[in-house]
């Protein structure tokens, strides 16, 4: 047991911090189809794969979901296969990529240890990864707690903090060299005190999403 000291951390909006990053470049988006929520993404363009498609040089994708591939592939959407990302990336497309994005993937995958050394293989030392995960404590989830509710995607396996999220990377071979955090304006609530929530800065460590940038450690 250590006690971790955290550096500040500022927020961001996290579709304009992935958005910065791909822009220009070529880029691999991990878990592009969002499945179940596929379709009523893309109807209320709410989708990130689209946003990216408008500001990447060259964009591929992969996600588990055949449901959902073909979804996007009906859109017009190519370059994007089904594939377990926990696997070789460079076996599927035996190329590297200037960016690979993997927004809200990792707490879905059990081994998340072979997840980062899968994306590593299509990194080359000025690549980055760009990656964005619900936080452990967002501090809008203490009023649902007092009444033992926890609300939670189906197919969620945990969370990260700033801290284990750090130690992870690092034992996978990973620099972070931005940490950002996301405050999600999902309902009417969250719309209203989420501009105060955002001029406080200890509480970026009580976010609803960490957000962070990261290269191959030399």
């Amino acid at each position: 047991m250590r006690l971790v000291k955290l550096p500040p951390i500022r927020n961001c909006d996290r579709i304009e911090y992935i958005l910065a990053a791909c822009e220009g470049n070529t880029v691999l988006h991990v878990g592009c189809a969002d499945w179940p929520f596929t379709q009523a993404k893309l109807d209320a363009d709410r989708l990130l794969h689209p946003k990216i498609h408008e500001v990447a040089q060259r964009l591929s994708g992969i996600d588990l979901s055949t449901e959902g591939v073909a979804v996007l592939k009906q859109r017009g959407f190519g370059a994007i296969v089904v594939h377990d990302a926990t696997k070789s990336l460079w076996q599927q497309f035996g190329r590297s990529f200037d960016v690979v994005i993997a927004g809200e993937t990792i707490e879905h995958v059990p081994n998340a240890g072979d997840f980062l050394e899968s994306i590593k293989t299509v990194l080359r030392p000025d690549s980055v990864l760009v990656l964005t995960t619900p936080n452990f404590c967002p501090i809008k989830r203490i009023s649902r707690l007092a009444y033992r509710n926890e609300v939670v995607n189906d197919d969620h396996l945990c969370y990260y903090s700033r801290a284990t999220l750090g130690m992870l990377m690092e034992r996978c071979g990973y620099e972070v060299i931005d940490w950002k955090s996301h405050w999600w304006d999902s309902g009417a609530l969250s719309k209203l005190v989420n501009p105060i929530l955002r001029r406080i800065p200890f509480l970026q460590y009580y976010a609803d999403t960490l957000c962070i940038t990261a290269k191959l450690r030399p």
